[in-house]
């Protein structure tokens, strides 16, 4: 069996996510719970499976990629020693008004929340 390459976390990505369920939470407490189980378990799957996003339309000569756990999308690169999850964003943001990619990963994938 093929070990699955680490999933690491950029500082935009990380921050993306907490004011994400920051947000939610501010709402509903068990809706942010569940939003962080939902992107946890997407990042599992794409953990075994790294090329199974999409590539952003958006910025598809930059070959991101990307998975949707509604209402986020999870732009992310794959390579072969790495998963590096860039941006977490709300589906209706612009992106091509806010940069990618331009930190370097800071954490292996851990907890959501």
């Amino acid at each position: 069996m093929t070990k699955s390459p680490p999933l690491l976390w950029s500082g935009p990505a990380l921050q993306d996510l907490r004011n994400a369920v920051d947000w939610i939470r501010n709402d509903d407490p068990n809706a942010a719970r569940a939003v962080a189980t939902r992107i946890k378990q997407a990042l599992e799957r794409l953990s075994r499976f790294p090329r199974s996003g999409r590539v952003v339309p958006e910025l598809a000569e930059a070959g991101y990629r990307e998975i949707v756990v509604a209402p986020f999308r999870i732009v992310y690169e794959a390579h072969d020693d790495r998963i590096v999850v860039l941006r977490v964003w709300h589906g209706r943001r612009d992106l091509n008004a806010v940069p990618v990619g331009e930190e370097p990963p800071e954490e292996e994938h851990g907890s959501t929340e």
